[in-house]
């Protein structure tokens, strides 16, 4: 039986729309994500990753009005293009009619819808607050999908990613605060489920603020290992470079103080050598399974310590379309389910967003610098 991919609901005051958008479409989600802000209220469709509708209070024009105003084509032929919409023993679009009329071209309809539906979700990506919840659902491949506006659909879809990376650069966008807090026991000091102990996370915006240039510093690998460790018991984060993969911190691995640390500081696995960093690196996608015992994974276990884990966790973090660390967990020595990751991943990419933000000031800067020295 497939696995029922979760809900996920929230507050658009802790989550970037732009990081939740990038997360569905690397998990290929399919399913409805419906926003509500006091601007009003918003919908994107995704099939597979991919948005192939979207819509929002402010944004309620109909296809033909669009093509219209943009002149593709005259009043005239709308009305009786509409006519042989409202005529025909089937249902069929308004851009399909037009296009087999021969008033529109195939190549202006898509256009003009993609512009229509990147408008939208542009517009979506700067509500700073309200509320978002995204459903599951089962999306046909081909056939109609139910939407008020069937005409602004488009099959092929656009990548979730794209769109919200071009919102990002459209807006001159800034980190949205993100925080992550779980709910524990009161004074238990117990774990509830698989989640461990940790203080309270502070918002996303207050670790990014401890990036001052495009490299990890303490207080970020703090923060994203303290949120880890409310998912897993053992978790550690790994910069992967040149030199392979390093680690970088951790927490949970050395309570009784058996120099885990330090082993993986001076660790390096290849990144071209099979282990389960490799594959995340390459697919630039999260990994939730059982550990190979390829010769590095089984170092790799020898470094940690505590014995063969059940399952583990790895999320992968891209900055300018490469995987810069890995955020790796597993609940050793319990070896209990690990659950849903998509905060883990939620939070991955907010950091990859604000680091490629980061990094793309500083090459204005000096390239400003260096124009105004000339």
């Amino acid at each position: 039986m497939t696995a029922v991919a979760p809900r996920l609901a929230g507050r658009l005051e802790d989550v970037t729309l732009p990081g939740l958008l990038q997360m569905l479409a690397v998990k290929a989600r399919t399913g409805k994500l419906t926003l509500t802000s006091r601007e009003g209220n918003g919908l994107a469709v995704l099939r597979e990753g991919r948005i192939i509708y979207a819509a929002s209070n402010a944004a309620r024009e109909a296809l033909g009005n669009i093509l219209v105003c943009q002149g593709l084509i005259d009043e005239a032929t709308l009305a009786h293009a509409l006519d042989l919409q409202h005529t025909s023993p089937e249902e069929k679009r308004l851009g399909a009619i037009l296009v087999e009329m021969g008033a529109l071209a195939a190549g202006d309809l898509d256009r003009v819808i993609r512009q229509q539906t990147t408008g939208i979700i542009r517009e979506l990506c700067g509500w700073g607050s309200g509320f978002f919840a995204f459903e599951p659902l089962e999306i046909p491949e081909q056939g109609e999908v139910s939407v008020d506006a069937r005409d602004l659909v488009i099959e092929a879809g656009l990548d979730a990613g794209d769109v919200a990376r071009e919102s990002l650069d459209a807006m001159n966008f800034e980190t949205q605060p993100v925080s992550y807090n779980r709910a524990r026991e009161e004074g238990s000091g117990g774990r509830t489920g698989s989640q461990a102990p940790g203080a309270n996370l502070a918002s996303l915006k207050s670790i990014m603020t401890e990036l001052r240039a495009p490299a990890f510093g303490g207080e970020i690998t703090l923060w994203l290992l303290r949120y880890a460790s409310g998912v897993v018991r053992r978790c550690a984060l790994f910069s992967i470079s040149k030199e392979g993969v390093r680690g970088m911190g951790q927490i949970g691995l050395d309570e009784e103080g058996g120099g885990v640390g330090e082993r993986l500081r001076r660790l390096r696995i290849p990144a071209d050598e099979p282990s389960v960093f490799q594959g995340v690196i390459t697919s630039q996608t999260a990994f939730l399974g059982k550990l190979s015992h390829d010769p590095w994974d089984e170092r790799l276990v020898a470094e940690l310590g505590g014995g063969f884990p059940a399952e583990v966790v790895v999320v992968p973090m891209v900055v300018s379309g490469n995987v810069v660390a890995v955020l790796y967990g597993d609940n050793q020595p319990t070896g209990e389910p690990i659950g849903a990751i998509d905060g883990l991943e939620l939070l991955m990419l907010e950091a990859g967003l604000a680091m490629e933000k980061t990094a793309l000031a500083i090459r204005l800067r000096t390239l400003q610098e260096r124009l105004g020295a000339r």
